[in-house]
């Protein structure tokens, strides 16, 4: 019986002593190590949403993605647009000429996705995921059709087979999948296919560098490569340097959630008539020549609307980037002067009737006044912010939001953050949760919400998409 206790006993000891350490174990984690265990929880994917945004790498050009009258278009732009709006995030599109820079990207973790056209390999896809092919397509060489005199003066003729391009010289992107596909043919041929390559430019500026005789051959996949023919009707197109392959994008070994919830959702994506939509429009639609052609057209022209010389004389006296004041105008009228609301707002910048009246405007005004008073009420906006906010960039955020929703409901949701322990002059996840939360009562009733009830989503959207055009504008559109 008494050996019975001391073993109960002793048993006893070891479980209390067990928990003393387990204790003891927990709150020696509440430091770095246990840090380090939460953060294990934290999937590539949650990382994202918390971020706000999907960072993209793609390439700029006619099919990809490129701005046409201020709009970003584009199959890849449609296909990155869609994911995102399915995550819930932003869009955040770099563009890059170098392929060896974009992986070099991806490995830091400086981006999440690239949506280069990229054929599969061995090497590759033992550093990088490699997506569900978006489009299957043949490498073709670009060169010009001789015209009846060259030919009959020089007997130039076209290059029909991967053994014509000897001793000839073919211009590519740095880093482009072609060149070990042109080395590989120089190998058979036995001689020599010189392969320059140019960090400078991208598929759509060699074509056109073919086009306009400044430089002989460069190769393309046949799916963009016969977009530019339509507008280069010079063009040859027909040779084929190799057989059609599956064209994917890339994403990290270390995002492998991301990595699977892509791939299912882009399966799925390409069984829908959306789907079906975009690739008829960038691929098969001879419209496109009209986007290639026109001066809003931006690659190469630096152009976002037919208002860019108002839009940035009127943005030197605001002090802002030029292609922020711009985005502001697409979103509100997409470039249109006579754009109307339900609310009586008008014109370009949408300016309601009392601040028309106030600078004179009336149905009549040229863009040039809309722009010009509109201009001049961001002005006085930011007056009301400069001894309150002395970030020029985070005030940018909160003229914006007063721009859409008012004055009175931004000072409401500042001193709403201040209440709650947030900085009143940081917009970002400080006030801005808080013009979202004045359409719920507990704090469109508070007592510092002089102005109550405001539908909060508005402003708070309006302003992330802005900033995200203006950041799509920015990698495109020098200033």
């Amino acid at each position: 019986m008494i050996s019975f206790f001391r073993k109960r006993r002793s048993f006893l000891f070891i479980l209390l002593a067990f928990a003393l350490l387990s204790r003891l174990f927990l709150s020696c984690s509440s430091g770095s190590d246990h840090q380090l265990i939460i953060n294990k929880k934290i999937s590539d994917l949650d990382q994202i949403k918390r971020k706000g945004k999907l960072v993209v790498i793609s390439d700029y050009n006619s099919t990809a993605y490129f701005f046409y009258r201020g709009t970003p278009m584009g199959f890849n732009y449609e296909i990155l647009r869609a994911f995102s709006d399915y995550l819930g995030v932003g869009l955040s599109i770099s563009i890059t000429n170098s392929y060896e820079n974009s992986f070099k990207d991806l490995a830091k973790d400086s981006c999440d996705i690239v949506a280069l056209d990229l054929p599969v390999t061995q090497e590759r896809s033992t550093k990088f995921f490699a997506t569900t092919p978006l489009i299957h397509a043949a490498p073709v060489l670009v060169q010009r059709r001789p015209s009846a005199i060259e030919r009959k003066n020089s007997k130039a003729e076209l290059v029909l087979n991967p053994a014509g391009l000897a001793g000839k010289h073919v211009y590519l992107s740095a880093g482009s999948p072609f060149a070990k596909q042109l080395f590989m043919h120089s190998i058979e041929s036995g001689d020599t296919i010189s392969i320059v390559e140019n960090p400078e430019l991208h598929t759509d500026q060699l074509i056109s560098a073919v086009a306009n005789k400044k430089i002989d051959y460069t190769v393309a996949y046949e799916t963009s490569a016969h977009v530019n023919q339509m507008y280069y009707p010079s063009l040859d197109v027909n040779t084929k340097l190799g057989p059609e392959q599956n064209l994917v994008w890339a994403v990290a070994k270390n995002k492998p959630v991301l990595f699977a919830l892509f791939n299912k959702w882009l399966i799925n994506y390409k069984k829908t008539r959306h789907y079906e939509d975009i690739y008829e429009k960038y691929f098969k639609n001879r419209r496109t020549i009209q986007i290639v052609g026109s001066e809003l057209y931006s690659v190469g022209n630096n152009k976002i609307s037919v208002y860019d010389n108002d839009i940035k004389k009127y943005s030197k006296h605001m002090h802002w980037d030029w292609r922020l004041f711009a985005s502001l105008i697409y979103h509100e009228s997409n470039f249109h002067p006579q754009a109307k609301a339900w609310s009586g707002a008008y014109g370009l910048l949408q300016l309601m009737p009392w601040v028309m009246e106030e600078y004179g405007l009336d149905s009549i005004s040229s863009p040039s006044q809309q722009i010009a008073a509109g201009a001049r009420y961001i002005e006085s906006i930011d007056k009301q912010f400069r001894s309150l906010v002395k970030d020029p960039v985070e005030r940018q955020k909160f003229v914006l939001a007063a721009y859409n929703v008012g004055l009175a409901h931004v000072f409401d949701a500042r001193r709403l953050a201040k209440k709650y322990g947030k900085k009143d002059d940081i917009w970002t996840n400080q006030v801005d949760s808080f013009i979202l939360r004045k359409s719920e009562p507990r704090y469109y009733r508070d007592r510092l919400a002089f102005y109550g009830y405001c539908r909060g989503e508005e402003p708070f959207n309006f302003v992330m998409d802005v900033l995200e055009m203006y950041n799509l504008y920015k990698n495109v559109i020098k200033n």
